[in-house]
């Protein structure tokens, strides 16, 4: 059993539930479909979107999501390419939304445009920053060439 004081536990559907506490593990619903992240799927799907996990991470500064898999793996899917992909998705969709903010306040007041004028935003909406020695450099730069399409899906 996972036993943290912390208010950010969530258990993934299925096989988190038998390893976080109920009692300390948020009551929430959360579904990563380790399948999702599936060599060569890599999709970010809109009936699983856990959206209502944003307010909770936001206001906990974090979460730990409980999952497990079967022996012999070193990480679930979930955890070592679904929920990353759904991370990126989510920043390059901010991004595109900070982007689209920086175009109509620099329009309107030129000289705010140094504050929204960051390369590192830029980069960060296109990049997934998966744990190293997880998944081949091949399949985390194939995952990310399809991150524009799933950003699009998502908005």
């Amino acid at each position: 059993m996972i036993d943290i004081a912390w208010n950010g536990i969530e258990a993934n559907q299925r096989c988190g539930a038998w390893y976080a506490d109920p009692t300390r593990a948020r009551p929430e619903f959360v579904y990563f479909k380790s399948t999702d992240g599936h060599y060569g799927i890599w999709d970010f799907n809109l009936r699983r979107a856990n959206l209502h996990l944003l307010p909770i991470i936001q206001a906990s500064k974090g979460m730990l999501l409980v999952d497990s898999t079967r022996r012999g793996k070193s990480i679930p899917d979930a955890l070592s390419k679904t929920i990353p992909l759904w991370c990126a998705v989510i920043n390059g969709a901010q991004t595109q939304r900070r982007n689209r903010n920086r175009i109509a306040i620099t329009t309107r007041i030129p000289e705010r445009e140094s504050l929204y004028n960051e390369d590192a935003w830029e980069e960060y909406g296109k990049r997934i920053f998966i744990p190293p020695d997880v998944i081949s450099e091949s399949e985390r730069a194939q995952m990310e060439e399809r991150l524009p399409e799933l950003v699009n899906k998502f908005l």
